[in-house]
Protein backbone atom coordinates (compact mmCIF):
# COMPACT_ATOMS: atom_id res chain seq x y z
CA UNK A 1 0.00 0.00 0.00
CA UNK A 2 1.27 3.46 -0.88
CA UNK A 3 0.52 6.86 0.60
CA UNK A 4 -1.30 9.09 -1.88
CA UNK A 5 -0.17 12.64 -2.47
CA UNK A 6 -1.94 14.67 0.18
CA UNK A 7 0.53 17.57 0.13
CA UNK A 8 -1.99 19.98 -1.50
CA UNK A 9 -4.12 19.65 1.67
CA UNK A 10 -2.06 22.33 3.39
CA UNK A 11 -4.47 22.67 6.33
CA UNK A 12 -4.63 18.94 7.11
CA UNK A 13 -3.75 18.42 10.76
CA UNK A 14 -4.74 14.82 11.51
CA UNK A 15 -4.21 11.74 9.39
CA UNK A 16 -5.24 8.24 10.42
CA UNK A 17 -3.52 5.53 8.39
CA UNK A 18 -3.64 2.71 10.94
CA UNK A 19 -4.24 -0.78 9.58
CA UNK A 20 -3.38 0.05 5.96
CA UNK A 21 -0.60 -2.50 5.36
CA UNK A 22 1.99 0.28 4.89
CA UNK A 23 5.52 -1.13 4.78
CA UNK A 24 7.43 2.02 3.89
CA UNK A 25 7.30 5.71 4.76
CA UNK A 26 9.41 6.68 1.76
CA UNK A 27 6.55 8.73 0.28
CA UNK A 28 6.10 10.85 3.43
CA UNK A 29 8.51 13.68 2.53
CA UNK A 30 6.67 14.58 -0.67
CA UNK A 31 3.17 13.19 -0.01
CA UNK A 32 2.16 14.53 3.38
CA UNK A 33 1.57 18.18 4.23
CA UNK A 34 3.87 19.81 6.75
CA UNK A 35 0.80 20.96 8.68
CA UNK A 36 0.22 17.51 10.24
CA UNK A 37 -0.07 17.49 14.02
CA UNK A 38 -1.31 13.91 14.43
CA UNK A 39 -0.23 10.86 12.43
CA UNK A 40 -1.63 7.41 13.18
CA UNK A 41 0.44 4.62 11.67
CA UNK A 42 -0.41 1.82 14.12
CA UNK A 43 -0.95 -1.75 12.95
CA UNK A 44 0.80 -1.48 9.60
CA UNK A 45 3.73 -3.49 8.22
CA UNK A 46 6.61 -1.10 8.98
CA UNK A 47 9.49 -3.38 9.93
CA UNK A 48 12.54 -1.16 9.42
CA UNK A 49 13.03 1.42 12.17
CA UNK A 50 15.08 3.41 9.66
CA UNK A 51 11.80 4.28 7.96
CA UNK A 52 11.20 6.77 10.78
CA UNK A 53 13.84 9.04 9.24
CA UNK A 54 11.30 9.91 6.53
CA UNK A 55 9.26 11.73 9.19
CA UNK A 56 11.85 14.49 9.77
CA UNK A 57 10.05 16.86 7.40
CA UNK A 58 6.96 16.85 9.65
CA UNK A 59 8.24 19.59 11.97
CA UNK A 60 4.82 20.36 13.49
CA UNK A 61 4.02 16.74 14.35
CA UNK A 62 2.92 16.41 17.97
CA UNK A 63 1.41 12.94 18.19
CA UNK A 64 2.24 9.70 16.44
CA UNK A 65 1.08 6.13 16.93
CA UNK A 66 3.21 3.25 15.73
CA UNK A 67 2.31 0.29 17.96
CA UNK A 68 1.55 -2.89 16.10
CA UNK A 69 4.41 -2.42 13.61
CA UNK A 70 7.35 -4.78 13.84
CA UNK A 71 9.76 -1.82 13.98
CA UNK A 72 8.38 -1.21 17.47
CA UNK A 73 9.64 -4.60 18.62
CA UNK A 74 13.16 -3.36 19.18
CA UNK A 75 15.83 -5.27 21.05
CA UNK A 76 15.13 -4.83 24.79
CA UNK A 77 18.84 -4.24 25.39
CA UNK A 78 18.95 -1.48 22.77
CA UNK A 79 17.29 1.92 22.53
CA UNK A 80 13.52 2.18 22.40
CA UNK A 81 11.92 3.04 19.07
CA UNK A 82 10.42 6.10 20.75
CA UNK A 83 13.96 7.54 20.97
CA UNK A 84 14.24 7.29 17.20
CA UNK A 85 10.85 8.99 16.81
CA UNK A 86 11.99 11.87 19.03
CA UNK A 87 15.28 12.09 17.09
CA UNK A 88 13.38 12.41 13.82
CA UNK A 89 10.49 14.54 15.08
CA UNK A 90 11.86 16.74 17.83
CA UNK A 91 8.54 18.47 18.45
CA UNK A 92 6.56 15.29 19.11
CA UNK A 93 4.85 15.30 22.51
CA UNK A 94 3.25 11.84 22.46
CA UNK A 95 4.38 8.52 21.01
CA UNK A 96 1.74 5.81 21.13
CA UNK A 97 -0.30 7.97 23.50
CA UNK A 98 2.59 8.18 25.98
CA UNK A 99 3.93 11.57 26.96
CA UNK A 100 7.48 12.24 25.76
CA UNK A 101 9.36 13.23 28.90
CA UNK A 102 12.44 15.43 29.19
CA UNK A 103 14.37 12.28 30.10
CA UNK A 104 13.40 10.69 26.78
CA UNK A 105 14.37 13.89 24.94
CA UNK A 106 17.81 13.85 26.61
CA UNK A 107 18.28 10.17 25.77
CA UNK A 108 17.29 10.81 22.15
CA UNK A 109 19.77 13.69 21.94
CA UNK A 110 22.53 11.53 23.44
CA UNK A 111 21.77 8.75 20.96
CA UNK A 112 21.79 11.22 18.07
CA UNK A 113 25.13 12.67 19.24
CA UNK A 114 26.59 9.18 19.60
CA UNK A 115 25.43 8.21 16.12
CA UNK A 116 26.90 11.41 14.69
CA UNK A 117 30.25 10.85 16.43
CA UNK A 118 30.54 7.26 15.29
CA UNK A 119 29.28 8.06 11.80
CA UNK A 120 26.55 5.48 12.24
CA UNK A 121 23.53 6.98 10.50
CA UNK A 122 21.59 3.74 10.42
CA UNK A 123 18.93 3.01 12.96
Amino acid sequence: TNISDLSPLSQLQELYLHGNVLATLEAVPHSLPRSLLVLALADNKISDIGQLAYLTRLKQLERITLQGNTCCSTDPSGPSYSLFVVMCCSGVTHVDDKLVTEKVRRQAKELEDKMRLTGDNSF
